[in-house]
Formats: structure tokens, C-alpha cells, sequence
């Protein structure tokens, strides 16, 4: 959930709702904009007894927030950086996923570094389910934007090429398809789709009923 600010109460209630009415047990948070020292205050008002993960030490204003409920999994960070956070999730029936939670920033030259760090990563789930959910800030083809460039850009050809090297691919979806706009009007208006849950062939294969619902 690409958040955009915790630091209200109101979105923190938000979220929590969310948590209650979904029955969700695994919750990650993009752009929190939040300090460090609040983490922990913030954390407790929306899930008052589930663990966290923060890449606080990476971004100063924790571009990531990753929640769990320890009452219903095992979870273990394996690595952490400024745009990804990969853990380890053993579910109550002892079954071991890999997650990702990446959060792409808007210039294609900064994302490079995430698409090494993702291609980096299959070795640690080629046996395992894999998912790897967030805002990617990247389309994959001209046909995820509407009113944008009609060609194949550089930025969506790096994306599919790391794609490709990591052997994954998005996982049936929902409702929104555009998950981003330039908020203008008209001819103006650009709206592409950024945000993905993207699956290995473990996943596909163990989970081929999930969904992303946008």
C-alpha cells in the first residue's frame, strides 16, 4: 500500500480498518514518512501486537514498513535496502514463502539499482514460492498507460529484461488497472499502471488460485 504519510492518525486508523475487515496478516507499507523514533508509536496504534521490519537504516523517512501477525507466521528479514525489503515467511503449516516488498523510485537510472538487486535474489527462492508485490514506478508496455508514449521505452525495456532474468510473471489481477495519474485533465490526463504482484513459477505453481486485487 503505497501510503503516501502515517504520521496522521486518521491514515493510521485507515490502515488498521483495513487490517481488521481484510483479516490480513502480512501488511507492507510504502512511503510511511515517518521518523525512526515513531516507528514503534505509530506501528503499536495500527497493529498493537504484530512485529515489524523498517528500512529506516537505508531511508531516513522509511520508505518501507513491513508488518506481520507472529500469532499466525514466522517471519525472517534476509535482505533489506533503500527500495526492497525480502523476508522469509514460514506459514502455520510449516510451508516456506519468499516476499518481496519493493518501492521503485521515479527516476529509471536510481531503479537500476533495484533490478540488480531483484535479479540478485532468485537464487535465495528458486525452490520456494516467490512474490514480489509494490510500486515498481515502472510500466512494462506502452499499452499499461493511457495517453502516454505509444512506443516501447528504455525504461520498460530494462524492467522487462530483469523480469525476465528473474523468471517471473504478474499473477492474475482485479480491479483498478491504471494505479497511478498525473491528476490533469483532458488531453492532458496520463494514467499508467506502476503498481504489480509478480510470481515466480513456484508461486504460480503452488498458488495458481491467488489474485491482486488493485
Amino acid at each position: 500500500w503505497n501510503i503516501r504519510g502515517l504520521n496522521h492518525l486518521l491514515k493510521q486508523e485507515e490502515v488498521r480498518r483495513f487490517i481488521l475487515l481484510n483479516k490480513v496478516a502480512i501488511c507492507g507499507l510504502l512511503e510511511s514518512r515517518t521518523l525512526v523514533g515513531n516507528v514503534h508509536k505509530i506501528a503499536h496504534r495500527m497493529c498493537k501486537n504484530w512485529d515489524r521490519a523498517t528500512n529506516h537504516a537505508f531511508s531516513p523517512l522509511g520508505r518501507l514498513l513491513v508488518m506481520w501477525d507472529p500469532s499466525i507466521l514466522k517471519f525472517e528479514v534476509s535482505l533489506m535496502t533503500d527500495l526492497a525489503i525480502h523476508v522469509k515467511a514460514v506459514l502455520g503449516n510449516g510451508f516456506v514463502v519468499r516476499l518481496s516488498f519493493v518501492y521503485g523510485l521515479c527516476d529509471y537510472r536510481s531503479r537500476r539499482y533495484l533490478w540488480k538487486d531483484l535479479i540478485f535474489n532468485p537464487h535465495l527462492a528458486s525452490s520456494v514460492p516467490w512474490l514480489i508485490l509494490g510500486d515498481f514506478n515502472a510500466s512494462r508496455f506502452p499499452q499499461d498507460q493511457l495517453n502516454g508514449s505509444a512506443r516501447l521505452s528504455k525504461a520498460m525495456s530494462k524492467f522487462n529484461e530483469c523480469l525476465k532474468s528473474m523468471e517471473v510473471d504478474d499473477i492474475r489481477s482485479v480491479g483498478r488497472f491504471f494505479t497511478w495519474s498525473n491528476k490533469r485533465a483532458c488531453n492532458f490526463a496520463v494514467n499508467k499502471e506502476l503498481d504489480r504482484v509478480l510470481g515466480n513459477w513456484e508461486w504460480h505453481k503452488h498458488f495458481n488460485d491467488s489474485l491482486a486485487h488493485f
